[in-house]
């Protein structure tokens, strides 16, 4: 008899065999502002997989550490997901992603999972100006903008 596919243990065995989530590096890819870049995630076994952790792409390499947010969906006695929270030094960079936990995590601590194939990075929020342009965008000359714009090719 054929077994009913089930797309959650798929994604649950292929997560598992893409990546090592217990210590070392991996590569995910994800959305760094609404666009796919591969990022490179790099953490250790002795400081746990929200602590310490770098996070790198392009020029960008952040070294963060996770901190509780939003509990996402409760599964009763099976655990929670919970958004971890973590923001680059300079506060420019917001990371965002999902951590399945136990029921009991207010006392115990221990996480199940970190889904890091759902890593969000953007800019945060409150160091961006209401069109969403990173705080000083609006200090750079018109001429050099224009230029700029020119070598980028948006304008002739």
């Amino acid at each position: 008899m054929n077994k009913k596919f089930n797309i959650h243990e798929w994604q649950n065995k292929q997560r598992l065999e893409e990546q090592n989530t217990t210590a070392g590096e991996f590569e995910v890819n994800v959305p760094v502002q609404n666009e796919m870049e591969k990022v490179k995630i790099k953490y250790g076994q002795a400081t746990g997989p929200l602590d310490d952790v770098t996070i790198s792409w392009g020029d960008e390499s952040h070294n963060v550490d996770f901190e509780e947010g939003d509990q996402i969906e409760d599964h009763d006695n099976e655990g929670k997901d919970i958004e971890f929270v973590a923001y680059s030094q300079d506060d420019k960079w917001r990371f965002i992603v999902t951590v399945s936990v136990e029921a009991n995590y207010e006392l115990s601590g221990n996480i199940q999972e970190v889904s890091w194939d759902t890593l969000e990075i953007d800019i945060d929020d409150s160091k961006a100006d209401e069109e969403g342009r990173p705080e000083g965008f609006d200090d750079i000359p018109d001429d050099l903008r224009e230029h700029l714009k020119k070598l980028a090719g948006i304008i002739k």
